[in-house]
Formats: C-alpha cells, structure tokens, sequence
C-alpha cells in the first residue's frame, strides 16, 4: 500500500508500464485517477504516446513507475510497438459499455505478447463500472479470458476512482514479486531497472528502502525530450528507433 511519506529519492527500481487498448475506453482517465486522483471532463482524443510517472510503496521498497499511455488509433500502432518490447506490465482496457472494445483486447494482446518481453505481466481492465446498466461486456466473460491468458482482471470506474488504485497496484506487486524470485528479471529489457545508483549487483534483498510520498508528475515526449526516451530504451538502443518514434510524435503534434 501507499504510505504518506515517499521520498523520490529513496527509489530503487523502476517499473515500466504500457497501457494499451481502443479509442476512448479511458486509459488516460484511468491513469489520471492513479497518479492525480482526479477525473478530467474534458475529453482530449491521445496522440501518440504520452508518459507519466509515480512512485509508489511495496513493502519496504520505493518504486518509481514510469507509465506510457499510448493511442488507440490504428495509424500509431507502428509507435506503440516502439514500446512493448521494454515494458514489464501491459494494461489492457475496455470498455465494459462497448462490446468491440472487450473483441479486440485479442488483438492487442497479441500485438504485446508478438512485440514485447518474455517476462511482461499483463493487467486486463474493464473500466466505467458506473455505467453498469449500459454494460455490454459482463465480468465472468472478462474473467475467464483474464485466466485463460494468464492475466488478472478487474474492473474500474475512472470516474468515480473505484478500485483504480488496487488495479495498478495489484500489478506492481506481481513484478516486484518476479524481481524479488528472480534477481536476474531486473534488466532493463524487461522494463525493471536499478536506480539512485543502487548497484545493479546489489542483492534485492539489500536494496535500500525507506517511508515515502507520491509524486505527481505527466509528461508529453517530443523532441526535446530525449533524456526521458533514452531513460525508456537505455543508451545503447538503436539510435533509428529512437528517431522513428521522436518523429512521430514531433509530426503528430502538428
């Protein structure tokens, strides 16, 4: 659980999420509740790939979670690709009001498991729960693809703030578990990653950890912001990829 005095400073991994999914199911409300706790009415459509950060509790160690929410239009899904393949957890999200949102979380699962990490832990969400007698998509349906695909399920209301929280908490406890099991998953090719200068050699048992506070923090990449895409993909990835989607983002704003 969150406790009320995080220091930034006293992280030591980073957690690498991607949100994926359909136009206008609510990731970015979602994310917005987790790291603002608060739901924004006006209804601004994602370009490209936006990022936000928070930090975060898990027994006795600080964890700074660094969350891509991308679009969910067809024509950026060459740059959501970018970022599969560094992520340690997808969130899949529909829209429980919407049937053709739940049909395609295949294709995005697909799409992740095709393009992303041995290692990544998926999320499926099921969001606006307040809207339950336009419900088109029920839980056991949700539930039982979640099981047969080795993902959890659950589901949320951006709205309201129901159970948004315990969603991404719930899979931020599921990598720290792998990373504390296996000390060898903390590699930045499965988005899990030392930092605050904690030895990468450092035992897990032996990182660092202290009471902490959330901060709040959202960012929109564009060109300027080559010290985020390279804290993303690390200094040795390939320099091509990092102009592709830099210029797709840079195009996409005009």
């Amino acid at each position: 659980m969150l406790q009320n005095n995080i220091d930034e400073n006293e992280a030591s991994l980073l957690f690498k999420f991607i949100l994926i999914g359909d136009i206008a199911v609510g990731k970015t409300s979602l994310l917005k509740q987790f790291v603002e706790k608060r739901f924004n009415d006006d209804y601004n459509l994602t370009i490209g790939v936006e990022f936000n950060i928070k930090y975060i509790q898990v027994n006795d160690h600080v964890i700074k979670l660094q969350m891509w929410d991308t679009s969910g239009q067809e024509s950026f899904k060459s740059v959501t690709r970018l970022y599969y393949r560094a992520a340690a957890g997808a969130i899949m999200v529909f829209d429980i009001t919407r049937r053709e949102t739940f049909e395609n979380i295949r294709n995005w699962h697909r799409d992740a498991l095709d393009n992303g990490n041995s290692r990544m832990k998926f999320l499926l969400i099921g969001n606006k729960t307040d809207l339950q007698n336009l419900r088109e998509v029920q839980f056991y349906e949700a539930d039982q693809y979640a099981k047969e695909n080795e993902c959890i399920y659950t589901e949320c209301s951006a709205l309201q703030g129901f159970n948004v929280e315990n969603a991404f908490m719930e899979l931020a406890h599921q990598i720290y578990q792998m990373a504390m099991e296996d000390p060898n998953s903390i590699n930045e090719q499965y988005g899990i990653k030392y930092v605050n200068n904690v030895n990468s050699s450092m035992s897990t048992s032996k990182i660092v950890s202290q009471t902490a506070l959330p901060k709040k923090q959202l960012q929109k990449i564009n060109n300027s912001n080559t010290e985020e895409f390279m804290e993303y993909y690390g200094e040795h990835q390939n320099k091509s990829n990092q102009k592709k989607a830099q210029c797709n983002n840079c195009c996409a704003d005009i």
